[in-house]
């Protein structure tokens, strides 16, 4: 069932990352998605490596935290091909990485920054829309031929008068950012378990941004197909027999 959560909110989080534009209020609804998708998947990760390399449960105060940027360094600390990718990934790809700390930021500070607003008015509260607009500036510094904002090719689209464009392009390379960090989890995801596929998160192993993004009603055919079947039989037989 956790597996399950992970996948429907990584599936809904991408298609509302995907459908950000300039005067979206939506921010909070994304950034919620997304955040608490990716550390079921990343807590997941955990659990099952613990149980299989070492025999037993991680201590539940150790997964007591909404650190992102922790969590997925912990995940990723196993010497497997994929952590390997993963690591490589957050080291030299700077979209994912101020993804990930705007992410983190919401995931820690942000959840209920509306509310936290009202009981806490001195307090600044976190606004997702300045943490978008980071994640926007290095979309911009990774399609510059400089590594300065305004001589990206994505900016000409907005100084030339095709915003559309400009939006759909940031946002295939935001996206992207994130379903190739997520691949190599999934992967990770299958090595801890022991078995063959993922289940319910084998939908994101052929996400593409310049594509086409899985959707709900997508999901809802694995929820009822036979490899789903075997998947969870096989999942069975691998932690009875831990």
């Amino acid at each position: 069932m956790e597996e399950k959560t992970a996948a429907f909110y990584l599936v809904e989080g991408l298609q509302a990352l995907n459908a950000l534009d300039k005067g979206t209020s939506f921010y909070p609804l994304a950034f919620g998605l997304v955040a608490s998708g990716l550390e079921r998947l990343l807590k997941l990760v955990i659990i099952l490596e613990s149980l299989r390399f070492q025999g037993v449960l991680p201590d539940k105060q150790e997964l007591r935290t909404h650190d992102l940027l922790k969590l997925s360094e912990v995940t990723l600390r196993p010497m497997k091909s994929s952590a390997a990718v993963g690591r490589e990934l957050l080291e030299k790809d700077p979209i994912l990485t101020t993804l990930l700390i705007a992410l983190n930021d919401f995931a820690t500070e942000g959840r209920y920054l509306y509310m936290d607003g009202v009981l806490t008015p001195r307090r600044p509260a976190l606004d997702p829309h300045k943490s978008f607009q980071q994640v926007e500036k290095a979309v911009l510094r990774s399609t510059s031929s400089t590594g300065e904002a305004r001589h990206s090719k994505l900016f000409g689209y907005v100084l030339t008068g095709m915003g559309q464009t400009y939006v759909r392009r940031r946002n295939e390379l935001i996206v992207g950012s994130l379903v190739g960090f997520l691949k190599p989890l999934v992967q990770l995801f299958v090595e801890c378990a022991g078995t063959t596929t993922p289940g319910y998160l084998r939908i994101l192993l052929d996400a593409a941004p310049d594509k086409r993004l899985p959707t709900r009603a997508e999901l809802r055919k694995v929820v009822n197909s036979h490899e789903l079947e075997e998947w969870e039989a096989e999942l069975e037989h691998c932690l009875v027999d831990r």
